[in-house]
């Protein structure tokens, strides 16, 4: 299944069926969320946890949607609680 998702800074939109995490600085270090299918960077957040909880979010936006085409827009780092 392929989501719109709208980048965290707002100037893409892209069509996304798989996503990763790249740290920087080890583990707990600055994370970039990525697509599988062209590597492109949808945010950057300054600690892996983060970028994890955004993945869950993406997760639970596209389990609670009917309709495949809405859109998920990428959180910045200080709207992401812990």
């Amino acid at each position: 299944m392929k989501i719109w998702i709208r980048s965290q800074g707002g100037n893409w939109l892209v069509l996304a069926s798989e996503f990763y995490i790249k740290t920087k600085d080890g583990k707990d270090g600055i994370s970039d969320v990525l697509t599988m299918d062209n590597q492109q960077q949808l945010a950057t957040y300054s600690t892996y946890k983060k970028a994890l909880k955004v993945l869950d979010m993406i997760k639970n936006h596209i389990q609670s949607r009917v309709n495949e085409d809405m859109v998920f827009q990428m959180p910045q780092d200080e709207e992401v609680k812990l």
